[in-house]
């Protein structure tokens, strides 16, 4: 009863701070909150993996494209390639407020079902909000592609020492005579030679034809609508703060009507008051 009292009391404070909370919210959704477009594509991951001894595999996870994707290279990229460094009056932006900008404007989410990788980029033009989609996938797949090579590269030194090893053992088994076990020899560390050799060759190959890691599977399309600006959300919000500011306000309005009645309390608050004068008498 004592807060319904309080309520009723102070309905006044309260729906008076209710309505300008309310206004404000639906003016800044209406004014100042400007229209986005979004830009989505799919990504698929493609893994390569043969159960032959020695053949290189590849296997790139939805996952692992997630977190490229906005890793820092990929972010520097999407900065260069569309000069988001320079505004349209000719002044520069810092490179690590345009980095945070451009990462909360990427959203990625994995299916973890057919590992699909769906990218949506949020941006004031439609256009810009296309193009950078597009350099999204662009340097994702390069870093992707890059790491591929360069573990086909170790790859290879490894089996290049590997033969080596085996030329070794063969002109020492040349050494030996005509042995039956020398021979023996000799046929199993060639045919182990042999076998190394095309497995390098295989990796050669790899690297001259740059396998796709990644597959672009919906292409980033021009956006015509733009994303709804969530306005009835806004003032919902800001009705609700507005009651939560204005039942405060009606409770301390009430507690400090009751403290002045109450005779202990009343000495309390004008010690108070004494001391806050005291404090900005001092401060002048």
């Amino acid at each position: 009863l004592d807060i319904l009292l309080i309520i009723a009391e102070g309905k006044k404070v309260i729906l008076s701070f209710f309505l300008i909370f309310l206004l404000a919210g639906l003016g800044y959704g209406i004014f100042l909150k400007k229209p986005e477009y979004a830009s989505s594509m799919q990504i698929a991951p493609i893994t390569s993996e043969t159960k032959t001894a020695g053949e290189f595999n590849v296997l790139v996870r939805g996952d692992l494209v997630a977190g490229i994707l906005k890793s820092q290279s990929v972010i520097d990229s999407i900065i260069d390639d569309n000069d988001l460094l320079k505004n349209k009056d000719g002044t520069t932006n810092k490179r690590d407020i345009v980095r945070k900008s451009i990462s909360a404007a990427i959203d990625q989410q994995v299916d973890q079902k057919s590992g699909l990788v769906t990218v949506t980029v949020k941006d004031l033009s439609p256009e810009r909000a296309r193009n950078i989609a597009q350099s999204v996938y662009e340097a994702t797949k390069k870093i992707l592609t890059e790491i591929g090579i360069e573990v086909s590269v170790k790859k290879d030194s490894f089996l290049l020492s590997e033969i080596e090893k085996s030329l070794v053992k063969l002109e020492q088994y040349k050494k030996e005579g005509t042995k039956t076990t020398a021979v023996k020899n000799d046929l199993e560390e060639l045919m182990k030679a042999l076998s190394l050799f095309s497995v390098y060759e295989e990796g050669a190959v790899y690297r001259k034809s740059a396998p796709m890691v990644v597959q672009l599977v919906s292409p980033p399309t021009l956006p015509d609508q733009p994303l709804p600006r969530g306005r009835g959300k806004i003032a919902a919000l800001s009705g609700i703060l507005g009651l939560f500011v204005g039942l405060t306000f009606a409770f301390i309005k009430h507690f400090w009507v009751v403290s002045s009645s109450d005779p202990e309390t009343e000495e309390k608050v004008r010690r108070l008051k004494e001391l806050i004068g005291i404090k900005g008498r001092t401060a002048s």
